[in-house]
C-alpha cells in the first residue's frame, strides 16, 4: 500500500536542468556610444556659455535701468 502512494524512498529526485552557456556579444561599433559621451561634455559648456552671453547682451542693453535699481536697491546714502 506505501508503493501506491508514492513512498518517498521510491521516487527518484527531479533532473536538473543543465546551465544554458551565454555568449556576451559586442555591439557593431562603439563609435556611436564614445561621440555621445563626447558630444555631451562639448555641448555642455557651450551651451552655459551662450546662455551666459545672452544675459551679459541684456544687461549691457539695459544698463541704465540696471544702475538705477541697483542704487535704489544699495540706497543713494551708501554710494
Amino acid at each position: 500500500m506505501d508503493r501506491a502512494r508514492g513512498d518517498s524512498s521510491t521516487r527518484t529526485p527531479p533532473p536538473v536542468a543543465s546551465p544554458i552557456p551565454v555568449k556576451i556579444i559586442e555591439g557593431r561599433s562603439a563609435i556611436p556610444q564614445l561621440m555621445q559621451g563626447d558630444l555631451s561634455a562639448i555641448l555642455s559648456p557651450l551651451g552655459t556659455a551662450a546662455l551666459v552671453l545672452l544675459l551679459v547682451i541684456f544687461m549691457l542693453l539695459k544698463r541704465e535701468d540696471l544702475r538705477g535699481r541697483l542704487i535704489r536697491l544699495v540706497g543713494q546714502g551708501r554710494i
